[in-house]
């Protein structure tokens, strides 16, 4: 998968995301949407994915006025702390862990999902076990 294919994507996860929190927000009315923790944390990770994607187009931008914004190859070490490549890189991951703990709310709140994840740690506990003894006995895979 290509750069572009994987930030298009990343932008229709969002945008499904932003319009099912308005759906959300629509149906159960301000008061009660506000109550509700949950729907905090879903805030700050769209906050965060749509302040990366406005970055993103900020630095497309510069990128187009080299006069003003420097040469397009200069290196990542010479750019100024606060280019908005690099700050949007930082809100991303952020954006990432607040939609991953999203993620390991939901598995521990639920009871089905809940073993499954234990179910899953531990096999990949034993993949990485067995796997040296398969390319040992095997020579590959």
């Amino acid at each position: 998968m290509s750069c572009v294919a994987g930030s298009l994507a990343v932008v229709f996860m969002a945008a499904g995301f932003v319009w099912s929190e308005c759906k959300q927000l629509w149906e159960e009315g301000l008061k009660a949407y506000i109550r509700q923790w949950w729907n905090w944390l879903d805030f700050i990770m769209l906050s965060l994915y749509l302040c990366t994607f406005s970055l993103r187009l900020v630095a497309f931008f510069h990128s187009l006025d080299t006069d003003r914004y420097g040469p397009h190859t200069m290196p990542r070490s010479r750019w100024p702390e606060d280019d908005p490549t690099i700050v949007s890189e930082g809100v991303f991951a952020i954006a990432n862990v607040f939609s991953f703990a999203r993620i390991i709310f939901l598995f521990q709140a639920n009871p089905q999902l809940g073993p499954l994840q234990v179910a899953h740690a531990c096999f990949r506990c034993c993949c990485h076990i067995f796997t040296p003894s398969l390319i040992g006995e095997r020579g590959v895979l």
